[in-house]
């Protein structure tokens, strides 16, 4: 502190004479002369600018290409709740009939009649099928467990349909017999109850005309399901 006064003055000094010594001196092409500078940071702002639009090209083509890869990869089996997934990728038509009194489950996709079998692939588990066509999924959930062994998966030859043919696996065949036992019962007593009846057996109780007319009117009514 106590010579801060001599150095600056001694730097003063030398600053002048350096200025003195470089204006002197011819410029040199590389000198650090302020067109050199101007020029040194458009360089500069031109090689941020161009490392940035690189920077944004490779960001975009990784969200393309993630993007790509996400649309065309098949969905994986459970979603993100751990549920079985439903989806019909290749957004084709199917039927799905699972009655409680029918033994077995049937799906049907309606896949081009002229497609090629090996271009489908079947993934039959007992809680779910999954169809590959052409890498498009389709995967449906079943409502019972299905006996896969005894499933049949097989073409229409006339509409060229998938098929799938599924035993359910808990099925109870007594409960289809009680019920067409009750059906057949239920068809006997309608039957019965839409029998001709006898004219002549009304004529012997003298029964009039008009009565005749009226258990005629009634039964024609009944056998037609037809209601004044």
């Amino acid at each position: 502190m106590q010579n801060l006064k001599s150095l600056e003055k001694e730097l003063e000094v030398l600053v002048v004479e350096n200025i003195e010594k470089k204006e002197k001196e011819p410029p040199s092409e590389d000198g650090y002369t302020p067109e050199s500078r101007t020029k040194m940071y458009k360089d500069l702002m031109e090689k941020q600018q161009q490392e940035e639009e690189e920077k944004k090209q490779r960001q975009t083509k990784t969200y393309t290409d993630d993007l790509d890869k996400y649309l065309n990869e098949p969905p994986p089996v459970y979603n993100s709740e751990g549920e079985i997934r439903q989806c019909n990728q290749g957004k084709y038509k199917f039927k799905f009939l699972d009655n409680w009194d029918d033994e077995n489950i049937i799906f049907e996709l309606y896949v081009p009649k002229f497609l090629d079998t090996s271009l489908i692939n079947v993934d039959l588990n007992p809680l779910y099928v999954r169809i590959d066509v052409k890498g498009k999924i389709t995967q449906i959930k079943f409502e019972q467990e299905i006996i896969v062994s005894k499933s049949k998966v097989q073409r229409s030859t006339t509409t060229g349909a998938l098929q799938l043919i599924c035993p359910k696996l808990n099925f109870d065949q007594s409960l289809k017999n009680r019920k067409k036992k009750e059906v057949k019962e239920v068809k006997k007593e309608e039957k019965k109850k839409l029998e001709p009846i006898k004219l002549a057996h009304l004529l012997k109780k003298g029964e009039k005309e008009e009565e005749l007319l009226k258990v005629m009117i009634n039964l024609i009514c009944r056998r037609y399901q037809l209601y004044p």
